[in-house]
């Protein structure tokens, strides 16, 4: 069936046809313009639409697009257009064969010897793709306008390792006796002897055999070729040779390039090669397929860079497989505009076995439904059981591939329960996301297709990069990363190329480090030639414009779009194009087609340093200015730009750009990419003041807000020196709060106080001297907080006096670096912050300071929620209007101190985990408040009894801690009450170790809430281990110091200081008037979870007394308040306690190591002594 109607264009209009230029196997070929590769093609287009036909086609394309090589027509793409099918490939404008070798009818030598031999390497380099071209004959070879030859039309190419062919093809007069014998198979020799068919007809003006077409045929497997009738130019021994009747007596490709008179490296088929190594991959496909046959799916994904040897690998195991398994195999093609690339090969493979089993066991594998596949996979209908299928009409696309993908499904489902089934896909970094669709559907859990799944693939960026990845985790596909092969392996490859037992494999083994690319590139390049000089070598080969591109990609030292890469080599894309094709016949470089723009890189990196290498400065310097300029113009990575125009010595414009890269990523929130970038900067131009001194203050702000305070700091500090100085115009007063800041952020409080008192002695404020004088600031400025209220007149920043606006950010920066540490400090500046911002009327800094004022308000547990929660409200209400991220974060982060003042565990965990994730996602420079929530959610799971979670959450807070330098978080997460984890890992040396690290290097001498945190850690371990007495006397040592500090006005630590002190000396021994002390304050607050610690404390007094039943009751009381304060670990405690037998107390150990604990009676006595 013939396609309808004259076409103008094809593939919505890209190709605008011109005139026929002839007919190939199949096909019509056409001149067409490429409009979107912008130059003229030869476009072939499928003429009969039957399915044989069809899968010819695609054969042809599928046997040849790979190859690049200077003498075979390079394929460019496969293309569906509805029901038309086509493909384009290089315009071959020149000459013909034979007029051209013998113009005006006189035999050229010269001419035809180097014409010949081209033809040959040309076969040769298709024979060493594995496949053989069957019709080679005059109208199959173009001369172009410079002479050189390209062979065509690959219509009835075949692989050398397929079946026998099933037909005879090909033209008669050049076709090789064997084949005409019944199971001829068609070989190298076979293509060969029709070169000598063209040899002879070249200098004799007619072929060997003539006449009838029988009589021919006939005479060809009979009778010896007649010798040349005239003079041979020496060729006749070679034309004989290449005519004998049996192809074992044909010359090779080496023998026919020395009798043409040029000799060159052998190129051995890919088949010849023993296959080398890879004995542990081999095993690890060998256990997959096991898998198989007991009946259930496997996957292997092979990965490895170019030339690591995936396709072989893949052929051998293939290739080992027995006769009884079904092997669908396919290669992803960059240049195939199909859908499903890779599986609309391997389904092609299907049809042609499903086309020779017997009728019946077909028609039990074909599902009902199987219909919509001919609309996917028009080559199925090749296979008679298909061929009637109607083809599907009235579905909507989308309901034709779920119908077709399910009749696949059902169809391989169906094969791979009766036989052995492996789909075997190469280079699948070129798939599409149809194709990733298909397979997902076909290997997906829970009832993949029992199959073997084998896919290889280099390591890509492309677009497909993680729907891969996903479709391989959902699989449980194994990984195979192919590296170099070991030093053996790769000499005994080597000996495999050079046919011999040279002592050059063992050297080629070691300058090739074992890749398999390079030790085939050293093993034909001749005797000696180390790998430098191969590839320089390989250099000289090649036309001017490609060996520019091959410096450019050298250069490049990432993939390069091509619309840069044409940009910077000055050529158009029709030129970029025929280079690239030059350079990756040579696997010089290599093009990644699935990205948008395509992008081209060298073929290994060791080609990259060679290429460079042989370059001269003035070349270096001017291919770098090209590369900085086409990025540039075309909106290339900023980063990449400025390091050409570094190269290039252009380092104003290297700089420009390095702070536009650094700006970028600042933009994208990757402030460690920032701050580096910032610091390459700096480099760049250490001559001048006025610049570095502006980078160092941005590489700060971006190592702020990378939670880098320590560094932060440093990199402020040599601005400040400059702006002293007078170096340059930046604020003193601004970068002396910013380094007061980040100090007191990252704990490093003493530093930090003193840089803060420096900066409010600008602004005629002070620092508190002493705990009562900051409660006393905090008191007034709360009072008039009060008076005034929180309405306010809203102005616009730059209505607003700039030194007012510096007071409140300083007063601002200075509690937030408190808080947490110095709550009482802190509060008041925060408040001095708050009453500062409503007066100058900006909304931004109101609704900041307020979601703090709310969360310092929580502080006071029952007794100031209803303020605190009324405060949060109004800063809600300002933050969702000015849509700030930094005020978004904040609010969940007061809304967790709120529920954690309160005792409500749950809420504050869960708080905590929304406000971390909202200062990770949405803020910048907020380190400390994140670590804050984290804290809060960490102490909110000590309560809640969940150490597993913890062990979960605190060594990866560690870990980042300490490659910040923060010394807050490694104090508040070392000691404190997050330091029971190790406690409840059975591990009191290591608590106490951590404990100690925690604390070394924290530098307040005034009381802290971090001093706090060291009593808890140390005293909770000396009960845990028993040692009551020391526990005791640590906290008689501290408690003074602990309520001189005024950090027991807040509930939270209140409640939980007097449970320490009560619990330390319960053990200890001391007297009941002191421990009772204990228990009234704790009986006072009016918070929950108080009341059973009281209980739990005032049971242990009564025991000791003597008073079972009391302290029973009490111990009883205490476990009900702590089920009912969700407080697990405190109620299994309890119940230990109480325990009257085994039964009970085994019960309770249980809960205890539900909880994570390691020792529950351990645990136990440090709650309940």
């Amino acid at each position: 069936m013939r396609s309808p109607g004259p076409i103008d264009a094809l593939a919505d209009g890209r190709f605008r046809l011109g005139p026929r230029l002839g007919s190939g196997s199949y096909g019509e070929v056409f001149r067409a313009y490429d409009r979107v590769d912008r130059r003229e093609v030869a476009l072939k287009l499928l003429h009969q639409r039957d399915a044989a036909s069809l899968a010819r086609f695609k054969r042809e394309f599928r046997a040849v697009a790979p190859l690049r090589h200077p003498h075979l027509v390079p394929l460019h793409s496969l293309h569906r257009d509805g029901d038309r099918w086509f493909f384009t490939m290089d315009l071959v404008d020149g000459f013909d064969l034979i007029p051209y070798v013998r113009p005006g009818g006189v035999v050229d030598g010269q001419r035809l010897r180097r014409v010949f031999r081209e033809i040959a390497l040309g076969l040769g380099a298709l024979h060493a793709s594995g496949h053989v071209h069957r019709d080679v004959k005059p109208s199959n070879v173009r001369l172009q306008v410079d002479g050189a030859v390209r062979v065509l039309d690959f219509g009835f190419a075949t692989e050398l390792e397929g079946a026998l062919s099933e037909e005879l093809v090909g033209t008669p007069i050049y076709m090789a006796p064997e084949l005409l014998a019944e199971a001829g198979r068609p070989t190298p020799a076979s293509d060969f002897y029709a070169l000598g068919v063209m040899l002879h007809e070249c200098l004799a003006g007619a072929p060997p055999f003539d006449g009838r077409l029988v009589e021919m045929l006939v005479r060809k497997q009979e009778e010896d070729a007649p010798p040349l009738p005239g003079p041979d130019l020496g060729l006749g021994p070679l034309v004989a040779g290449l005519l004998a009747r049996s192809p074992e007596a044909r010359p090779t490709l080496d023998a026919i390039l020395e009798a043409l008179g040029e000799p060159a490296p052998s190129v051995r088929a890919t088949s010849s090669v023993p296959f080398v190594g890879r004995g542990s991959e081999l095993a690890a496909l060998e256990e997959a397929f096991a898998e198989v046959k007991r009946g259930r799916a496997a996957s292997v994904w092979i990965e490895g860079e170019a030339g690591a040897g995936k396709s072989a690998l893949l052929r051998r195991f293939l290739g080992g497989l027995g006769g009884e398994v079904v092997v669908l195999r396919g290669r992803c093609y960059p240049r195939e505009a199909l859908p499903y690339k890779g599986l609309d090969a391997a389904v092609d493979g299907l049809a042609d076995q499903l086309r020779r089993w017997p009728d019946d066991e077909v028609a039990a594998l074909v599902p009902s439904g199987a219909a919509p596949l001919l609309a996917l996979f028009p080559v199925l209908g090749r296979v008679p059981r298909l061929r009637g299928a109607r083809r599907p009409v009235g579905y909507e696309q989308a309901q034709l591939r779920v119908e077709a993908f399910a009749a696949l499904r059902a169809l391989l489902g169906a094969i791979a329960r009766r036989r052995p089934l492996v789909l075997a896909l190469d280079d699948l970094q070129w798939s599409d996301e149809e194709g990733v669709a298909l397979l997902e559907e076909l290997l997906r859990p829970p009832a993949p297709v029992p199959m073997l799944f084998v896919a290889s693939r280099r390591p890509t960026t492309g677009a497909l990069r993680p729907a891969l990845e996903r479709l391989r985790e959902a699989t449980g596909g194994r990984r195979l990363v192919l590296g170099a092969l070991p030093r053996d392996e790769a000499a005994a490859l080597a000996r495999a190329w050079l046919g011999s037992t040279a002592p050059a494999a063992e050297r080629i083994a070691e300058e090739t480090g074992g890749n398999p690319l390079f030790v085939e590139l050293l093993a034909q390049a001749g005797p000696g030639v180390s790998m430098a000089e191969a590839l320089r070598r390989a250099q000289a080969e090649l036309e001017p414009g490609a060996r520019r591109l091959l410096s450019l990609l050298a250069l490049a030292g990432r993939p390069l779009p091509l619309p840069v890469a044409a940009a910077a080599g000055h050529v158009e894309r029709a030129e970029l194009l025929a280079a690239l094709d030059g350079l990756q016949a040579r696997r010089l470089a290599v093009v990644d087609e699935s990205l948008h723009p395509p992008v081209a890189l060298t073929y290994h990196d060791r080609i990259a340093e060679a290429v460079v290498a042989e370059l001269e400065p003035d070349a270096l310097r001017e291919a770098h200015h090209a590369l900085a300029c086409a990025l540039a113009a075309r909106g290339g990575d900023a980063e990449a730009v400025a390091f050409h125009f570094d190269r290039a010595g252009e380092l104003d414009e290297a700089l420009h750009w390095l702070e536009r890269a650094a700006r970028r990523a600042e933009t994208a929130l990757a402030w460690e990419r920032a701050a580096v970038l910032y610091e390459r900067a700096i480099a760049l131009r250490r001559d001048r003041a006025e610049p570095v001194a502006r980078l160092q203050v941005a590489r700060g702000d971006a190592l702020a807000h990378a939670g880098r305070s320590a560094d932060a700091v440093a990199a402020f500090r040599p601005a400040l020196a400059a702006a002293r100085a007078g170096a340059i115009a930046i604020d003193e007063t601004d970068l002396l709060r910013r380094i007061a800041e980040q100090l007191l952020r990252s704990g490093r409080m003493s530093e930090g106080v003193g840089a803060l008192g420096q900066a409010l002695a600008l602004f005629g404020l002070r620092y508190p001297a002493h705990p009562a004088e900051a409660l006393a600031t905090l008191l007034a400025t709360r009072a008039r907080l009060r008076l005034r209220g929180t309405r306010f007149r809203e102005r616009p920043e730059g209505e607003i006096a700039p030194e007012s606006l510096q007071r409140i950010d300083l007063c601002w920066s200075a509690g937030v670096g408190l808080s947490f540490v110095d709550s009482l400090r802190g509060a008041g500046f925060l408040a001095r912050s708050l009453l500062d911002a409503l007066d100058a009327g900006d909304p931004y800094r109101i609704a900041r300071s307020l979601a703090y004022e709310a969360a310092f308000q929580a502080n006071q547990g029952r007794r100031g929620e209803r303020s605190a929660r009324a405060t949060l409200a109004r800063a809600t209400e300002l933050a969702e209007r000015i849509g700030d991220p930094h005020l978004r974060a904040l609010i969940p982060g007061a809304r967790c101190l709120i529920e954690f003042h309160n005792g409500r565990w749950r809420g504050a965990l869960a708080r905590a985990d929304e406000a971390a994730g909202r200062f990770v996602e949405d803020a910048v420079g907020m380190a400390k408040e994140v670590v804050t929530v984290q804290l809060l959610g960490a102490a909110a799971l000590v309560f809640l009894g969940d150490y597993d979670a913890l062990r979960d959450r605190i060594p990866r807070v560690i870990r980042l801690a300490e490659r910040r330098g923060d010394l807050f978080a490694l104090t508040s997460f070392r000691s404190g009450f997050t330091n029971a984890l190790w406690l409840a890992d059975d591990d009191p040396e290591r608590a106490r170790r951590e404990a100690v690290e925690g604390f070394r290097g924290w530098e307040p001498k005034e009381y802290v809430i971090q001093h706090f945190f060291d009593l808890w850690a140390r005293t909770q371990i000396d009960l845990y281990e028993g040692d009551g007495l020391a526990a005791a006397a640590r906290v008689d040592a501290g408690w003074a110091r602990l309520k001189g500090s005024l950090l027991t006005r807040m509930p939270f630590l209140r409640i939980a200081a007097h449970d320490l002190a009560g619990r330390a000396r319960l053990a200890g021994g001391a007297p009941k008037r002191v421990v009772s002390r204990h228990v009234r304050a704790l009986r006072k607050e009016e918070l929950t979870w108080a009341a059973p610690l009281a209980d739990a404390l005032e049971a242990g007094l009564l025991r000791r007394r003597g008073r079972a039943r009391a302290a029973e009751a009490a111990l009883a009381r205490a476990e009900v308040g702590f089920e009912a304060a969700h407080m697990r670990a405190h109620a299994a405690s309890v119940e230990l306690a109480r325990a009257d037998g085994p039964t009970r107390a085994r019960r309770a150990e249980r809960a205890l190591e539900a909880c994570g604990i390691r020792a529950p009676a351990r645990w136990a006595r440090m709650w309940v002594p």
